[in-house]
């Protein structure tokens, strides 16, 4: 590609002032050490992007949940900056095409998590939070729907099943397709050896909820 990340800038809605910055974002470590003039990795973007990201979860959950208390806050942020969703925001801003990768150019959702973050250090450096804000707070906002939602399924689902005296329920991955950069996830729940949900989804968490979901209603009959 002519200017790596070019079509990116458009997507995340930022212009790049040092378009350096997003060129060694989208620099995973396997295209560095294959191309000597390829810049820095971006892992040291990462490091920042990581601390980025986990300061703009908590700005945007302490804002939506006022009643929440600070253990819940916690365990909220925790679920919207994981691997999962990291990578889910990535393919959401189509980031995988962008990314320069050594080897056959497979992309797997921890790179895409991975570089998500370096992307999120290189907008921090480039803008300011003010640019983080204006890039991020979209498809977070839509994370923390997400986990919020997970979390309300997976835990009626637990609470259900105690209250019942039943066993915990059971989640596998029974089948992963597609190629890495539109995984396909088939989930299912089992309590005490019964299949009570399947489902498919573009991630593991979100399959899981989706089976919860489906098992927790079965149990509401």
């Amino acid at each position: 590609m002519t200017k790596p990340g070019s079509t990116f800038e458009s997507a995340l809605g930022w212009p790049f002032n040092s378009p350096s910055l997003l060129v060694e974002a989208l620099t995973h470590s396997t295209y560095a050490n294959e191309n000597t003039d390829a810049g820095p990795p971006n892992e040291r973007l990462e490091f920042l992007g990581d601390a980025v990201l986990n300061l703009l979860a908590a700005e945007l959950l302490y804002a939506r949940f006022p009643e929440h208390a600070e253990g819940r806050l916690t365990r909220q942020r925790a679920t919207v900056v994981c691997l999962d969703a990291l990578a889910d925001m990535a393919e959401a801003l189509e980031l995988g095409a962008q990314m320069r990768v050594g080897g056959k150019g497979e992309v797997n959702r921890s790179m895409l998590a991975d570089t998500f973050e370096a992307v999120a250090g290189a907008v921090f450096l480039d803008g300011g939070f003010d640019a983080v804000r204006i890039c991020f707070s979209g498809v977070m906002n839509q994370a923390i729907d997400g986990a919020a939602e997970t979390i309300d399924f997976k835990t009626r689902l637990q609470e259900s099943c105690h209250s019942k005296g039943a066993r915990a329920p059971v989640y596998e991955v029974v089948s992963i397709s597609g190629p890495d950069h539109a995984r396909r996830f088939t989930c299912t729940v089992s309590i005490a050896g019964e299949q009570l949900g399947r489902a498919e989804a573009s991630s593991k968490k979100a399959a899981e909820q989706t089976c919860a979901k489906l098992a927790f209603e079965a149990m509401s009959k």
